[in-house]
């Protein structure tokens, strides 16, 4: 199996639409900045006359997505161009059953019929277990994928986009300066790094802010003082956050990681199904242990690898009442139907911290 690096799979997008052959990609890894910011460039490359993009450009994600919608997409043919272009992405292929997985894989076994297709499906960083592959900190690791990654390697083209170095971080930081016209200094842009932490989605909006700041005043350098005067700090939250604080009953806590989420632009299907996992998770643990297993037997219940995983759970639900946390988990079943019902943003989670 042949895996794309990020930086490989960039140099080929200009002109894609221009060399023949499939197109038919898996963007996977954790940098969901970068997918983004590539599936916009295959878009301008494939779809690059505005007036006709919207009959020749079709995204779904978590919220509308079903195979045969997928399937009419991919059959329908392009409008004054050679090329249609088809973006899959929010979808948490590890959550999938294996009858919803294999519904996907006789879709994208079809591609090669429709080859007019440029497909891209953009699983989010978590969204699917692809084995072991190089990371910065070891660029050279032999990729060793995952059942799962192979099943769809059989028909799309694997792209690893792998969590960026701190260093990698700062000279990509430098250049959106430098493409803002504000020059920044190596030294500058490892503190914003350091400060800002290495979420690119958040990064992105730092810059921004920050040369609007430094050209408001006249100015072409960036300074330390403008960073601690416009930035704001940065702490990487997630739905493993989120969860801890409402289970240690600490609902402002939980309402900075809620707003930390939007700013990042996380999937809020991802998020929410996230939460929920972790909720069940911590109820299931207790249920048992009440019954008096030991760690052991309670990870061997439920078919976890580490009964240290067990303690950790235990230690982060210490202060939730077993009521409080049956309701986390009925407002989380409540829930999932409006979410996959097009229920939009962060209202679930929103509804879940008002509820206990």
């Amino acid at each position: 199996m042949r895996i794309l690096q990020e930086a490989e799979f960039r140099k080929s997008i200009k002109g894609m639409e221009t060399v023949p052959g499939a197109h038919f990609y898996l963007f996977f890894g954790d940098e969901d900045y970068t997918k983004l910011a590539d599936t916009n460039a295959v878009v301008q490359a494939v779809c690059p006359d505005p007036s006709v993009r919207m009959f020749n450009e079709t995204r779904m994600d978590a919220l509308n997505y079903t195979p045969e919608k997928l399937m009419d997409a991919v059959m329908m043919q392009p409008v004054m161009a050679e090329h249609r272009l088809v973006i899959l992405s929010g979808i948490y292929l590890s959550a999938m059953k294996e009858e919803e997985l294999r519904a996907l894989l006789s879709v994208l076994s079809q591609l090669p019929d429709y080859d007019y297709t440029v497909f891209i499906l953009s699983v989010p960083a978590d969204g699917m277990d692809a084995g072991v592959m190089p990371t910065a900190a070891s660029p050279r690791t032999e990729p060793r994928p995952s059942a799962l990654l192979s099943r769809f390697a059989e028909y799309l083209t694997p792209v690893l986009f792998a969590r960026n170095s701190p260093a990698q971080l700062a000279s990509w930081v430098q250049r959106h300066f430098r493409s803002g016209g504000v020059q920044a200094s190596p030294d500058f842009c490892r503190e914003m790094v350091r400060y800002c932490g290495s979420d690119m989605f958040r990064l992105s909006s730092e810059i921004h802010k920050l040369t609007a700041y430094v050209r408001a005043a006249g100015r072409e350098q960036a300074t330390p003082e403008d960073l601690h005067t416009v930035a704001v700090e940065g702490t990487e939250f997630g739905a493993f956050d989120f969860s801890n604080a409402v289970m240690a009953g600490n609902t402002d806590a939980a309402f900075r990681v809620l707003e930390e989420m939007k700013v990042r632009r996380a999937d809020p299907v991802v998020v929410f199904g996230e939460v929920s996992r972790i909720f069940c998770d911590a109820l299931s643990v207790r249920l048992l242990s009440d019954r008096g297993l030991s760690a052991n037997e309670i990870a061997a219940s439920l078919k976890w690898k580490n009964a240290g995983r067990v303690a950790v759970v235990q230690r982060s639900t210490v202060r939730m009442p077993t009521e409080r946390l049956l309701t986390a988990v009925r407002v989380c079943a409540d829930a999932d139907l409006t979410v996959k019902m097009g229920g939009k943003d962060y209202a679930a989670l929103e509804q879940l911290l008002c509820s206990l």
